[in-house]
């Protein structure tokens, strides 16, 4: 059977069941297939695929294994398998030549069931298909002094119904930093799946190890070099502190809370919507301090009196009464804790009314510390 195809902006759907096939091949029912259909066992040939002009098009395949692909003659091109089950179809994404007028596409399926296919223009060159990429620890990283190694681990996800391919996923280190463990590496990543490594880094000997160490994601999106960053940020806490978290980190739990973005706060970031509710809270885990009575410092914002509440270990909640003018102006309040050798949980949290915005805490000799802003 002969189809035509006039593709000026919107894909076409082509059914593999209404294309020519080569001998052998079967056409079997398939009840998450388009039309309900699907074929096996051999070669399917879409003749008088008509494009007005010559160029580089889309072309989708929505099959259940691996199959290889001839545009008007030309070399097979491998097309890995994808779905998950032989009775639901994945969906597969090349770039190919067409030629103006008449084109010939031949999808061999190798064993496998082939759905359809359909021709459309490429993407815009900009346009790169929906990722998250998850780097932890998360937040500015704060570190004592001297070399340092730091583990890291960075996920990547594709979010949509696309393909990307050859993906590598590594960190790049900064001038004399070096990186134990290897790139990750996938041939192909679709919709729901992850790529995750995990390396060390370790900085320099003798030096201030503040640096920003990118992560990147770079691929391939039909057959064009794309790339997603996020930087892993590390800076040397000051002197007079024991112990500095943002408020973002990882490390932290953060109940109901949510991160915002906060151009004057520390790491640019910040947890909003904390109180009002006892889920709404920012706990600090993991605390490291040896045993002692200690200065514990938090970097908030606050629009107007409102207060928080700061609950250390298994001790009494206390009440920090904090007043400011505006929710992009970092403050600090400072109060007396005792914290015991080892991990400590420090808790902030308002129960029953809205509480301030918390950038950080960080925590200091029992003297008061400087409120100087690193």
């Amino acid at each position: 059977m002969r189809l035509r195809v006039l593709c000026f902006g919107a894909r076409v759907p082509l059914e593999a069941e209404h294309a020519s096939r080569s001998r052998g091949v079967r056409v079997e029912p398939c009840r998450a297939c388009s039309g309900s259909a699907q074929v096996t066992g051999g070669e399917v040939t879409y003749r008088d695929v008509t494009v007005a002009e010559a160029g580089t098009y889309r072309l989708q395949l929505d099959h259940t294994g691996p199959s290889r692909v001839s545009v008007n003659g030309g070399a097979p091109v491998g097309v890995p398998g994808a779905a998950v089950r032989p009775d639901v179809p994945a969906v597969s994404a090349l770039a190919v030549p067409l030629a103006a007028g008449a084109n010939t596409i031949r999808i061999a399926a190798e064993g496998a069931g082939l759905d359809r296919i359909s021709v459309g223009p490429m993407p815009p060159a900009a346009s790169v298909p929906a990722t998250t990429l998850t780097v932890e620890p998360g937040g500015l990283q704060w570190v004592g002094r001297g070399q340092q190694s730091i583990k890291v681990a960075a996920s990547l996800r594709l979010d949509v119904d696309d393909q990307l391919d050859q993906v590598r996923l590594a960190p790049t280190a900064p001038q004399g930093w070096t990186v134990e463990g290897e790139a990750a590496t996938a041939t192909s990543l679709r919709i729901g799946r992850t790529l995750t490594a995990t390396w060390t880094l370790t900085s320099p000997p003798g030096q201030d190890p503040a640096a920003d160490v990118p992560i990147t994601a770079a691929f391939q999106v039909l057959g064009r070099e794309a790339r997603t960053v996020k930087q892993f940020r590390v800076r040397q806490r000051p002197a007079d502190r024991l112990f500095v978290r943002e408020a973002e980190d990882t490390a932290n739990r953060l109940g109901s809370s949510g991160v915002t973005g906060c151009g004057a706060c520390s790491g640019g970031q910040k947890v909003r919507n904390i109180g009002g509710e006892p889920e709404a809270y920012v706990l600090f885990e993991n605390v490291v301090v040896p045993q002692g009575p200690y200065t514990l410092v938090a970097d908030f914002t606050v629009n107007g009196p409102r207060s928080f509440f700061a609950t250390v270990n298994d001790a009494a909640p206390v009440e920090v009464r904090v007043d400011g003018v505006g929710n992009n102006r970092p403050y600090i309040v400072e109060l007396p804790v005792t914290l015991r050798a080892g991990a400590n949980t420090i808790k902030i949290h308002n129960d029953t009314e809205v509480a301030p915005d918390l950038d950080r805490l960080s925590i200091g000799p029992a003297a008061s510390v400087s409120d100087r802003k690193s």
